[in-house]
Parts: structure tokens; C-alpha cells; sequence
């Protein structure tokens, strides 16, 4: 694409930033120095990301929790055992220094003393010298793991797939990526969870200025939508998409986000609102510019608008307020929490997030096997259909925001029982994620899988679990092995191969190499 036009491109030609990428390999470092040269941004806007300063942590945590590569932990937990056994060896003292220590301690019987300190130096020095054998053991049996790549790896072959992303699909004058609206909002979401994880790497391909860009542009558009659903509860969306009040764009004060009625962030659908709504609170977490977050809070205040459900709670899926589904619900729940942990008046967003949950887990959507289903039917029972991926994924990031707000462990575990439950429903028997719909999902379901392993890296972050980080891992690595094509872009099956590359497939597949650099 050419950026400074605004004319979407597709990109033939197995480059990044003017760099081979051979499919077989990951991309290299030099290839990640070309992708910041050439980093696709809209013109005159690179805005810089503010990097958060580190907080203090001690030798032991740099050594053992911080590495990205599992071998050198082991070798910090190695040394700290060799290092107590020196200790150990350093307390085994000769006996006339005990003779010297009891003899100034003439008050207490020397045999007494001196079969004390002689049975507390034994257990010290066997206990060191245990556990140094035991490190020792366990160095030598464990092999490194080799069966995922590094930090490093999954950093730089996330830059390549922003950058195909950016490349194919962004459009800088709508600010829109592929023509797809609430799409759009996921990849916001999605950019602004790399630079969180990398703001260094982010601010080499400028994803401040893409995020203000589609923040301003996109709150020009004109949308008309609409959304049919099938019996699955397969959401088809059209929008029709058309810029508004450019002749105004001039005048704007590029370094402040500016007040407007925005009619792109708030239009019929409850569930598109809470996308965006999550988005912008996204950006707010990596700029920390107020002007994100007020505006997550007016578009909250439209999602509440639709409450009053004939269902006793949640909201409807949009304002014909017919269907009360599980996707708007849970979205409302997780805005509602994120605010709650942001916002200054608190606790009226706690309050509205705290009773959400209670309805939504007494609404009858979670199913007997622990997964949702898509919402209600007319009398407000379960209707049965889709467990789609990202019904399973949306509550996850709600329940982690609410667990920080209220402090109640509990809460992950209700998280916990369905990301597990999600897993093992809708994986295959190598753990890799798949929708039903899978090759006929539409942009709508196209988008689904993403949005399921973003909120697992949420989870997993807040309630770490082996489980998920394997499931993780097992899913990026197969999308950059099976799923990607010369040109880096990604499709729709993750286990491979390659099949209906669209901008909702890549993006939703870049979850995965994002989620990655957050577990690995």
C-alpha cells in the first residue's frame, strides 16, 4: 500500500521493508532494522509512545523470571543451589571454634552446647549438599527447550506480520484496516497490545501514529451498517463507509484528541461500541493521554442505554432491542471493569461490572460443559447455538479486569473453568484453535480465534498456567510454520495450510505471535 495516498495495494512479492523473508525461516534481525526504516505510518504523524519506567527488581528476579529462554533459568536456579551448599560447607566449622564459642558462654553445660551445634551443623550441611546433587541432576537431565522459539524470535516475526498488516489493509485516510469496522477496532486493540509488550519495537514501526490516526479518522465515517444472523448465531456484517467533515481535518490540533459526537464509535450495535470502547482504553494504557479514555467512557454510556433487558439485566445486542446475546454482554462486562480500574468515580463502573457478572453467570449461556453459547432466545433460556471462539475469549479479559478491581481470586477461577473448558472444546488434537464456520466464517467469524487467545494471554498474565501458555505457543508457532505465505500475510486455518488470507485472518492470527511474546 501506498501509505502517503491512502490506496490499498496487495503485496505480491515476498518482502518486509525491502527485505527477503524466506517462508522456511523467521524473520532476522536485520530484516527487523529494515521494518523500522521503512515502517508503515501515516505521513507527518510518528508519534512516540512514552516508555514506562522500569521498576526496581532484584538480581534473583532478573536472573530467574525475566529471561526469555528457560535454559538460562536454570542455570540462576543452579547457581543459588550451588550457593547454598557453599553455605552449608561454610557453617560446617571446626570443633575448636565451637570450643571458642562455648567457652564464652560458660553459663550453659559445653557437652550440651557443643552436641547442639554439632547436630544443627549436620542437618545445614546435609540439606545444602542435598539440594546442590539435586540441581545438579536436574541440570543435567533437563534439555533446553527447543520446541518454541525465543522472545527475540516471536518479537521480530510479529513486526513482519504488522507490517504486511499495515502494508495490504491499512487505509490511512479512513484510518480503517480492510474496509471492516468493528475488525478494525480488534487490530487497534491488537497493535496496541505489542507495543505494551514491546514500546521500543512498536515505536519503530509507529504504532502511536497509526493508533491517533484511525482515532481521528475514523471517528469522521459516515457508517451505515448492516447485520444478519443465522441459526448458528453467525453474525454476517456490511458497512458502507464514507468520509465526513474533511474539510474540518486541516484545522485540527494534531497533538490533542478533540471532543466530537464521534458517530463511527457509536452507531446501532451494542457489541461494535464495546469494541471500540476496549480499543481506545487500550490506547490509553500505552500513551496514558486522557483524551483515549473519556472517550471510552462516552461510549460506555451509550452501551448502557441498552439495559433493561426482558431477560431481568444485560443489555441487547443492538437497538431494535430484540436479542440479548453473549458477545454484547460480556464486552459490557469487560468495559465496565476496565473503566473501574482507570476512571476516577470508580465505583459506579464496579458496581454496573460487579452485577453484570452476577446476571451473566446466572443467565443460562454458560453451557453444562463450561463454554457459552451465543446468547438467549425469546424466553431467556440458552438457545443452543455456536460456542464460538470469542464468546469463550471476551469473558476471560472481563473477569481479569474485575478479579484487579474487586481483588477476589475467585473470579479467575470462574475464568479459568472456561478457558479450559474452550480449549479442549475447540481444539484439535494438536491444541490448535478452530470455529466450526472455519473456511466459511465471513469477515465476521474470520475475526473470532484472536480475540480468544488475546484474552487467554490476559488471563494467563494475571493467573499464570502452563495450559494456556503451551496452548499459546503451540498456536503461533503453527500459524508462522503452516499459515503464513511469502508475503507474511496469514489465513483463516491456523493448523495450515494456508487458506483465505484476508485482513481479519492475519490480524486474528497476529493475536497468536503477540500473545507469544507475552508467555514465552
Amino acid at each position: 500500500m501506498n501509505m502517503m495516498d491512502g490506496k490499498n495495494t496487495s503485496a505480491s512479492h515476498s518482502e518486509v521493508g525491502g527485505v527477503f523473508v524466506p517462508l522456511s525461516t523467521p524473520v532476522t534481525s536485520a530484516h527487523a532494522r529494515a521494518l523500522a526504516q521503512d515502517a508503515r505510518a501515516p505521513s507527518g504523524a510518528n508519534i512516540k509512545l512514552p516508555i514506562p519506567p522500569r521498576r526496581p527488581v532484584s538480581t534473583w528476579y532478573n536472573c530467574t523470571r525475566r529471561h526469555s529462554q528457560r535454559p538460562a533459568r536454570r542455570v540462576c536456579y543452579f547457581l543459588t543451589l550451588l550457593l547454598l551448599s557453599l553455605a552449608a560447607n561454610v557453617y560446617s566449622l571446626p570443633k575448636h571454634t565451637y570450643n571458642h564459642i562455648y567457652s564464652s558462654l560458660n553459663h550453659i553445660e559445653p557437652q550440651k552446647l557443643h552436641d547442639t551445634l554439632q547436630f544443627l551443623n549436620s542437618m545445614v550441611a546435609w540439606v545444602g549438599g542435598l539440594a546442590a546433587r539435586a540441581g545438579a541432576v536436574f541440570l543435567m537431565s533437563s534439555r533446553p527447550d527447543t520446541q518454541h522459539a525465543n522472545l527475540t524470535t516471536y518479537t521480530i516475526n510479529s513486526m513482519a506480520a504488522i507490517d504486511a498488516l499495515q502494508s495490504t489493509w491499512y487505509n490511512v485516510q479512513s484510518g480503517i484496516w480492510d474496509r471492516k469496522w468493528w475488525n478494525s477496532a480488534n487490530v487497534f486493540t491488537t497493535l496496541a497490545d505489542f507495543a505494551s509488550i514491546d514500546v521500543v519495537a512498536a515505536n519503530a514501526l509507529n504504532i502511536g501514529g497509526i493508533m491517533r490516526n484511525t482515532f481521528e479518522q475514523a471517528q469522521k465515517e459516515a457508517i451505515t451498517s448492516l447485520k444478519l444472523i443465522d441459526d448458528t448465531g453467525l453474525v454476517t456484517s456490511s458497512y458502507t463507509i464514507s468520509m465526513v467533515g474533511m474539510e474540518d481535518a486541516a484545522t485540527e490540533v494534531a497533538t490533542k484528541l478533540i471532543a466530537r459526537q464521534f458517530p463511527g464509535f457509536i452507531n446501532e450495535f451494542y457489541d461494535d461500541e464495546g469494541w471500540w470502547a476496549l480499543a481506545i482504553i487500550r490506547a490509553f494504557d500505552v500513551t496514558r493521554d486522557q483524551g483515549y479514555l473519556d472517550m471510552a467512557a462516552n461510549i460506555f454510556d451509550d452501551m448502557k442505554t441498552g439495559g433493561n433487558t426482558n431477560c431481568n439485566g444485560g443489555i441487547y445486542w443492538n437497538k431494535e432491542r430484540k436479542y440479548v446475546n453473549a458477545i454484547s454482554n460480556e464486552l459490557y462486562l469487560s468495559v465496565a471493569a476496565s473503566l473501574a480500574n482507570r476512571m476516577p468515580n470508580r465505583q459506579a463502573y464496579l458496581d454496573i461490572a460487579a452485577a453484570q457478572w452476577v446476571w451473566f453467570k446466572a443467565s443460562g449461556m454458560i453451557n453444562e460443559r463450561g463454554t457459552i453459547n451465543d446468547g438467549l432466545d425469546g424466553s431467556c433460556r440458552n438457545n443452543g447455538q455456536n460456542t464460538w471462539s470469542y464468546n469463550q475469549g471476551v469473558i476471560l479479559g472481563g473477569l481479569v479486569e474485575l478479579s484487579k478491581a474487586t481483588g477476589d481470586a475467585n473470579l479467575l477461577s470462574d475464568a479459568a473453568i472456561i478457558a479450559k473448558a474452550a480449549i479442549k472444546e475447540l481444539s484439535d488434537d494438536k491444541g490448535i484453535l478452530h470455529d466450526t464456520c472455519e473456511l466459511n466464517c465471513g469477515a465476521d467469524g474470520e475475526q473470532f480465534k484472536g480475540i480468544f487467545v488475546r484474552n487467554l494471554h490476559y488471563l494467563h498474565k494475571a493467573a499464570p498456567d502452563a495450559a494456556y501458555r503451551k496452548f499459546i505457543l503451540n498456536n503461533a508457532d503453527s500459524n508462522w510454520a503452516q499459515n503464513r505465505d511469502e508475503a507474511n500475510k496469514m489465513g483463516v486455518n491456523w493448523a495450515g495450510p494456508i487458506q483465505r488470507v484476508s485482513g481479519g485472518t492475519h490480524s486474528s492470527a497476529l493475536d497468536t505471535l503477540i500473545g507469544a511474546m507475552a508467555v514465552v
